[in-house]
């Protein structure tokens, strides 16, 4: 009799672990096909955070393809140069860095050059007349050439799908 209890205690240990186990397994694998943000950073900096879309009351022509994204993190403060972790773009376009101005109006104060379609890592865009400051927030916006290769803001478009801006700060 003893041995027959002390069988069915084994298969139900047994059976005890499977079921964790399978358990185990089944979070797991949701886990794994959650979808999840990383962002580079350098030197245990900060990600930045997306800004939302600027509104645009004109047909959708501007919404290109959703791949359109940037990334940066927390930038020095006291420097010329703004480091981009990544940018990918459908077609050729510019990095453009603003801040805005004290009337709310956004002052572009760094372009990029004309950067190929694909994905490109580590870009450095060297501010025009501005020094980065810790009391200031930044924001990075991609724009799609229209075709001269020169960034204008009036003739290039912006680009507003859900990555395609990102805010910064200088620490």
């Amino acid at each position: 009799m003893k041995q027959k209890t002390n069988k069915h205690l084994i298969e139900g240990l047994i059976a005890l672990v499977l079921i964790i186990g399978l358990g185990w397994l089944v979070l797991r694998s949701r886990n794994a096909s959650a979808p999840t943000e990383t962002t580079n950073t350098q030197n245990s900096q900060q990600p930045a955070t997306q800004t939302p879309a600027p509104t645009n009351t004109t047909p959708a022509t501007n919404q290109l393809a959703s791949n359109d994204s940037v990334a940066v993190s927390t930038q020095s403060d006291n420097t010329k140069v703004v480091y981009i972790d990544n940018v990918n773009l459908s077609k050729p376009g510019f990095v453009v860095i603003t801040t805005e101005g004290p009337d709310d109006a956004v002052k572009v104060i760094g372009t990029s050059k004309l950067i190929t379609a694909g994905e490109k890592q580590d870009l450095q865009i060297t501010l025009s007349n501005h020094i980065l400051d810790s009391s200031i927030n930044y924001s990075v916006l991609l724009y799609q050439d229209n075709g001269d290769k020169v960034f204008n803001i009036k003739t290039d478009t912006l680009l507003t799908g859900k990555n395609s801006s990102a805010t910064f700060i200088a620490k």
